[in-house]
């Protein structure tokens, strides 16, 4: 029986095999989901940026290094959640995602999430604000503190 990591590995292929993906040209890699195939926790961000695209992993430029700062101050290590994108080629420019590029991507991050089967989906919007914003990241961090008793909560 193929494990949840087979069950990705081959999701992986597939769409590194799709060219009808928007967004694959001027890309450097398809920047695919990573973590823990096994964690009830599943983080999903908008599209890689830049250091995504030169790397091929999410979440580890400046904002990869909020999230990480963010989960730590909840007692949560990176490596013990699922984080992904739904857009899985860095936009030109960092351009927003249109809604055809975001429907093209839809099945396959549908299908990640049917693997991985989380019990909580923590949607990640635009971290720029946090980023250069005190008291947005205030904010983003109280919400992140809510995390930790929601999935106790709820895994029950």
């Amino acid at each position: 029986m193929a494990t949840k990591q087979d069950k990705l590995d081959r999701l992986r292929e597939r769409m590194q095999a799709d060219t009808s993906l928007p967004l694959r040209e001027g890309a450097t890699h398809l920047v695919f989901g990573e973590g823990n195939p096994d964690s009830l926790l599943y983080f999903l961000g908008e599209a890689p940026g830049q250091a995504e695209d030169e790397q091929g992993r999410p979440f580890v430029g400046r904002a990869g290094k909020l999230l990480t700062s963010l989960l730590s101050g909840t007692g949560i290590k990176r490596e013990d959640v699922y984080i992904s994108n739904v857009v899985r080629f860095r936009p030109p420019d960092n351009h927003p995602p249109t809604p055809a590029e975001i429907a093209a991507f839809l099945p396959y991050v549908d299908e990640e999430i049917s693997i991985i089967q989380p019990l909580l989906i923590v949607t990640l919007g635009r971290f720029a604000a946090a980023l250069r914003n005190p008291q947005m990241r205030q904010a983003l961090e109280a919400d992140f503190q809510k995390i930790p008793p929601v999935l106790a909560e709820i895994a029950h």
